[in-house]
């Protein structure tokens, strides 16, 4: 597993924001909370969740946000390539889940 620790950029590819989109169309305010959650959590904590490697593919690790729009829950499962370039994370993929979902890593 490569070193995470102190990783200081994030990088979401504009596909990921598109699906984002597309999960949440019209939903200003719970996007932001997605995006916000993400780059905090993957700049400052990255450590936590780069053992949680994709078993499709070792380059990628899972990073999962359950998220309430104020009706219903979102279980969010960003791929993130931690292995692309040194000091940078690239979310890659999200995947989305209605309901609260528990994965077991």
């Amino acid at each position: 597993m490569p070193e995470v620790v102190g990783v200081s950029h994030v990088k979401v590819m504009p596909e990921v924001s598109q699906r984002l989109g597309e999960i949440l169309p019209d939903a200003r305010e719970p996007l932001l909370a997605i995006l916000t959650r993400l780059y905090d959590r993957l700049e400052n904590h990255a450590d936590r969740y780069g053992n949680r490697r994709d078993p499709e593919d070792p380059d990628l690790f899972d990073y999962v946000l359950c998220l309430f729009d104020g009706a219903n829950w979102h279980t969010l499962r960003f791929s993130v390539d931690d292995r692309q370039a040194t000091g940078l994370l690239f979310v890659v993929a999200v995947g989305h889940r209605p309901g609260k979902v528990h994965f077991h890593f």
